[in-house]
C-alpha cells in the first residue's frame, strides 16, 4: 500500500523522506476502519478506500513538519481585521472533526458489524 500512496501522492517511489510518515497514517487510518467497522482486520473490499483515506489524511494534515503553518480562520472588510488560527487549534480541530470517517461512511457501512454488548 505504500507504493500505491506513494503514487497518488506524487512521490517518487525512490524518496523515501515520507516512507515513516506514510506507514504511520496508513496504520492509524486502518486502526480507525477497524474500529469502526467493528472487525480485526481491514476487509479486502475497503482496501481501496482505506488507500483514499490515507492519500486524504496526509493531504489534510501536516504531519513531519517542525513548524505547522497558521491558517485564516477569519477576515472582515470594514476597519480591516484578520485571524489565524494557531498550530494547536488546527491540531485539535483535526482531532475532534471525525469527517475522515464521515467522508467514507457509505463504503465503510457496507462492510460495518454490529457489536453486541457483552
Amino acid at each position: 500500500m505504500l507504493e500505491e500512496v506513494k503514487t497518488l501522492l506524487g512521490i517518487s517511489e525512490d524518496d523515501r523522506s515520507k516512507d515513516d510518515i506514510i506507514t504511520f497514517i496508513i496504520k492509524r487510518v486502518e486502526k480507525r476502519v477497524c474500529s469502526y467497522c467493528n472487525v480485526k482486520s481491514v476487509p479486502k473490499g475497503l482496501e481501496e478506500t482505506v488507500l483514499f483515506m490515507v492519500v486524504d489524511t496526509y493531504r489534510s494534515t501536516q504531519y513531519g513538519k517542525e513548524k505547522v503553518d497558521s491558517e485564516m480562520k477569519g477576515m472582515s472588510e470594514g476597519d480591516v481585521s484578520w485571524s489565524y488560527q494557531t498550530a494547536s487549534q488546527i491540531a485539535i480541530e483535526k482531532i475532534k472533526n471525525p469527517s475522515l470517517i464521515e467522508d467514507y461512511r457509505s463504503e465503510l457501512n457496507s462492510y460495518r458489524k454490529v457489536r453486541w454488548p457483552k
